[in-house]
């Protein structure tokens, strides 16, 4: 790990430690970058796939289901939007505790 001196808006990276649930601020701004890049990793990917169509003609109304076929029609803005807003986009990056918490009810355990 280098050392880097950087000015951050104080109020900013106090609501960043609230909301990812970090104690220390490089904790945080190591949690948050990794979180953008993440994030823009994904956002590439979905626009190669987007401008590749690496199917046959015919393939995804073979195997895709009605959802996916739907989400495959659609204009990039609305698929990306449609995925964001999707369950299981939101509990990939959702906060692990809360996950943790979700699975120990599904098997009817109790969480810490």
């Amino acid at each position: 790990m280098g050392r880097k001196n950087v000015i951050i808006d104080e109020k900013i990276l106090q609501q960043a430690q609230r909301v990812l649930k970090e104690r220390t601020a490089s904790a945080t701004i190591s949690k948050a970058l990794d979180m953008v890049v993440k994030q823009a990793s994904f956002d590439r990917w979905v626009e190669r796939m987007q401008k590749s169509d690496p199917w046959l003609p015919g393939y995804p109304e073979e195997v895709l289901s009605e959802e996916a076929l739907e989400l495959y029609r659609l204009a990039p803005e609305e698929m990306m939007e449609r995925i964001r807003n999707s369950k299981g986009y939101k509990e990939l990056h959702a906060r692990p505790a809360v996950l943790e918490r979700k699975r120990a009810r599904a098997h009817g355990r109790r969480s810490r």
